[in-house]
């Protein structure tokens, strides 16, 4: 059927597998290239030179595609791969500059904090005793991020170990104040690309290239998420990390693995679930080899402690209480919940729970499941060890991506490094393995329960919506009017916020209602947005959330879906300057979510006139649809083919273009058009 593309008697030679790899990873590496110029491109209006550094990236990712897939000799392809990584590291420094530029805000609560405890700590004062809330409006933190409990309160407390602050020192000492953090933070994230270079087996090294310049991690590590700091520590921690058991290892792999774990526990709690894990491996090992686990175990667990109270034990000793309050605050405070875990049931698919606590015991079976588990099938288990504990953090009320997507480069390196388990079992007696696997069972089948009943218990407020007000034409919603029924028999504490896509807003104001309501009571209340920033569009679904910390749970009133029509002004444009008493007719069309035409009559439609001038903001002077000069909005209704007519016209002529816009009006203002332009002129219309 097809012809024949090799000569007759030419026998086709397959390449090797791991020149194909080779070839694919190059061709992978030559892409991360083009992609790093096409977003330096997108930095063009913000950074001078960006242009240049873009086609730079574009034309060397061009020019590395034919080298890809040729035979290279081992010396020229050994300098290809050191251009593909420092240029990577370059491109990362630069769109680090770039993203700095364009957003110079802080993007989460944890990196203000950092910073602010590293200023605190280089001001004299203990980091754990002061209060950072000062650092959510000094680092401009979106409401959005920042942390609130059950009891309505921000989070204003530092809640991470020391390294999360220390790091940031450095920079702040040599005078680099503005985005000191965001700094370190990219730098740590090229650190992590070194690490996974130069610890994964030399045909993957381009891996690190590739994984490092994800958009969902530099995203992150240049939106204010510290988790880029521990990962360079969690990289050498898995790097072959079952080499501690054995006596005849002779590289620093023999010690950096725990060294460089209780460093990434200094950092941040997420690897803090990793610890037993390993340290049940590492007994293993031994154990398996037939050599004496107890005391490796110690050494291995000594190591790692020291190196986690190094840079905690002066405050450990400054202040105790401090230290541990402020260490344990993710584990004890009743934060809201939050994440793309399990708890999005409750959250996005449910009408919430009321039982939050139910989630943290799911976890700590699971946890405890999962532990058993790694002893009853270490082989079967091995190379997955490093993502086991990552599992424990799906179930706990707090459940967000970054806890998983940053232990991925370690659990690379991992299973890239480690040796086979030298071990057929976990437990010489039978008893024993038996027993291992019914608390594997028992933990796992107890954290799907405590899961079923964190997911179906029912919250303890019933809310639904009686009124809400619109702030117009910024599309928003600034109050809420809701009835609120305490279906338990004891009293609570209601505290109140909206949703905000996948997040909440930080508490809004309650206007008018009870602080407590008594079992079984029934009460009004009246919530007012505490800002701009926590009020969500009216084009979606308004998401109520009732907190309560006793009991530990959310209620979530889903209003009806709004409206999801839209409109749109035709022309959008008029390249034309309006003669004074000249007339200008605009059509505003009803339009579909995909932006297609709706045949509707009797739809009533507001069109609104205002000046935006260089001194503020003035009404508009035209007359539309013949009514009095300045009046606005003006209605009209869509006749049956879905469009609604406006004639404008000016009996004045005003200096300053003004702008129309169109939207729904009833029930509320929605469905905002695109704005459209006129310019009006004394004398004749322009050319």
């Amino acid at each position: 059927m097809f012809p024949e593309l090799d000569p007759p008697g030419r026998r086709r030679t397959p390449l090797d597998a791991a020149v194909l790899a080779g070839i694919v990873l190059r061709l992978l590496a030559s892409l991360v290239w083009l992609l790093w110029g096409l977003r330096l491109f997108t930095a063009v209006p913000v950074v001078p030179g960006a242009a240049a550094a873009g086609l730079g990236f574009v034309a060397g990712g061009v020019l590395l595609l034919p080298l890809a897939v040729v035979a290279l000799p081992p010396r020229i392809e050994r300098a290809v791969d050191a251009v593909l990584l420092v240029g990577t590291l370059v491109a990362l420094a630069l769109w680090t500059q770039q993203a700095i530029y364009a957003s110079p805000a802080y993007g989460t609560d944890e990196i203000a904090f950092g910073q602010g405890a590293a200023q605190a700590l280089l001001a004299g004062h203990d980091p754990y005793a002061v209060n950072l809330g000062w650092t959510l409006a000094h680092f401009q933190v979106p409401p959005v991020d920042m942390t609130t409990t059950l009891s309505g309160a921000l989070v204003t407390r530092l809640s991470y170990p020391a390294l999360s602050f220390l790091l940031y020192v450095p920079l702040l000492a040599l005078g680099v104040h503005p985005q000191a953090a965001n700094y370190m933070d990219a730098a740590f994230w090229g650190l992590a690309i070194l690490a996974l270079w130069f610890t994964l087996p030399r045909p993957w090294r381009l891996t690190a290239l590739i994984v490092g310049s994800l958009g969902v991690y530099i995203g992150q590590v240049t939106g204010g998420i510290l988790d880029a700091l521990f990962v360079p520590f969690a990289i050498l921690a898995l790097w072959r990390w079952d080499r501690f058991s054995d006596p005849t290892e002779r590289s620093i792999a023999r010690w950096v693995g725990p060294v460089a774990l209780g460093l990434g526990c200094a950092v941040q709690q997420s690897l803090w679930f990793l610890v037993p894990f390993l340290c049940v491996a590492i007994a293993l090992e031994a154990r398996g080899a037939g050599r004496p686990w107890v005391r490796r175990v110690l050494r291995y667990a000594g190591l790692l402690a020291a190196a986690f109270l190094i840079p905690n034990l002066p405050f450990v000793v400054w202040g105790p209480r401090p230290w541990i309050l402020g260490t344990v605050l993710p584990f004890v405070h009743g934060l809201v919940p939050l994440g793309q875990g399990l708890v999005a049931v409750s959250l996005y698919l449910a009408r919430g729970s009321g039982d939050l606590v139910a989630y943290t015991i799911a976890a700590v079976c699971v946890w405890i499941g999962l532990l058993a588990l790694t002893v009853a099938a270490y082989p079967q288990v091995k190379r997955a060890l490093p993502i086991l504990p990552a599992l424990v953090l799906l179930f706990p009320t707090r459940s967000l991506s970054n806890y998983f997507l940053f232990l991925i480069p370690g659990l690379l390196v991992a299973s890239l490094t480690v040796a086979d388990a030298p071990v057929a079992a976990p437990a010489t007696a039978p008893g024993a393995r038996r027993g291992l696997r019914w608390a594997a069972g028992a933990g796992l089948a107890g954290g799907g329960l405590a899961l079923v009943l964190g997911i179906t218990s029912p919250p303890p407020l019933q809310v639904h919506l009686l009124a809400e007000q619109t702030t117009g034409q910024l599309g928003t919603v600034d109050a809420v009017t809701l009835v609120v029924r305490n279906e338990t028999g004891r009293t609570v504490e209601p505290h109140f916020t909206v949703g905000l896509g996948p997040y909440m807003s930080t508490v809004w104001i309650v206007r008018r209602g009870p602080r407590r309501l008594a079992g079984h009571a029934q009460a009004d209340y009246e919530l007012w947005a505490p800002g701009v920033a926590s009020m969500p569009s009216v084009g979606e679904t308004l998401v109520v959330y009732g907190l309560t910390p006793r009991p530990a749970a959310v209620s979530v009133l889903r209003a009806e879906p709004p409206d999801v029509l839209h409109v749109q002004i035709e022309p959008a444009a008029i390249a034309r300057a309006i003669p004074r008493d000249g007339r200008v007719r605009l059509a505003v069309t009803l339009l579909t979510p995909l932006d297609q035409p709706r045949r509707r009559a009797g739809i009533v439609v507001d069109l609104g006139q205002v000046v935006y001038a260089e001194g503020g903001v003035f009404p508009g002077e035209t007359a539309i649809n013949g009514h009095a000069e300045g009046q606005s909005p003006v209605a009209a209704v869509t006749n049956r083919d879905g469009i609604a007519h406006f004639t404008i016209r000016a009996v004045q002529v005003q200096p300053d273009a003004v702008f129309y816009q169109a939207w729904l009006a009833r029930p509320y203002a929605r469905g905002f058009s695109n704005l459209v332009s006129l310019r009006f002129v004394a004398g004749g219309a322009s050319p």
